[in-house]
């Protein structure tokens, strides 16, 4: 019996942590129209190296929105770029990555060239900018020209919740991929100019992660009391 007991306490407790895991998800990809990059005749230096495939999928012209019932860790994360000019990456105001003109692509997406994590808790749109030409122009998140027709002159971003040529094309997601294009080429619409991914994950709270610890605990002891 004490056994038995056990086991359903340690089932009670992973069943208590699905919604704090699985909820709703924090990421919204509004607006904006669907394709694929590259553009045009251009070539995205991103594939393959980081992506299989001769396309990628996702969004023009779209604002990425979020939206956490709690306090939420996000993480951004810099894979570099092949740019004709100096271009950077804002958050909340404060420049977070810089990519000096040239081709710098991290190897993997296991290994950014750059990190960044902070908390986010609420709802609204997500605060970042992309800085190009040396601050010469820049296109903030809520006001990204729509370059599908690829004849936009001036910076903007493509933005991909499964950047692994799916479609059709998620919306929501907990991870969000941005492609900039800072025109450098005329515009060159081959989106590998900067990318950055951000990521939101929910933070545990003390309570789940007693629970969790309880539910580990009761399910090693009911293993070892049945052998």
């Amino acid at each position: 019996m004490r056994v038995r007991m056990l086991t359903w306490l340690a089932i009670g407790s992973f069943v208590l942590l699905i919604p704090a895991t699985a909820g709703a998800l924090p990421i919204t990809i509004s607006g904006g129209t669907a394709g694929t990059i590259p553009g045009g005749a251009g070539v995205n230096d991103f594939i393959p190296t980081l992506f299989p495939g001769a396309t990628i999928s996702g969004f023009y012209g779209s604002t990425i929105d979020f939206s956490v019932a709690a306090t939420s860790t996000l993480t951004l994360d810099f894979f570099g770029g092949e740019a004709d000019f100096s271009d950077e990456f804002d958050y909340l105001g404060v420049q977070r990555f810089a990519h000096t003109a040239g081709t710098l692509i991290s190897p993997n997406l296991s290994s950014p060239l750059g990190t960044f994590t902070t908390t986010i808790n609420g709802s609204g749109v997500l605060s970042f900018v992309f800085d190009a030409h040396s601050d010469a122009s820049h296109v903030a998140n809520g006001s990204n020209p729509n370059n599908a027709a690829h004849n936009q002159l001036g910076p903007n971003f493509f933005a991909s919740c499964n950047p692994f040529s799916a479609t059709p094309q998620p919306t929501n997601c907990d991870t969000v991929y941005l492609f900039l294009d800072d025109s450098g080429g005329g515009p060159d619409v081959d989106y590998d100019d900067m990318l950055v991914r951000a990521r939101i994950q929910a933070v545990p709270e003390p309570a789940t992660l007693v629970l969790i610890g309880l539910g580990l605990f009761a399910g090693s002891l009911a293993v070892r009391r049945r052998n």
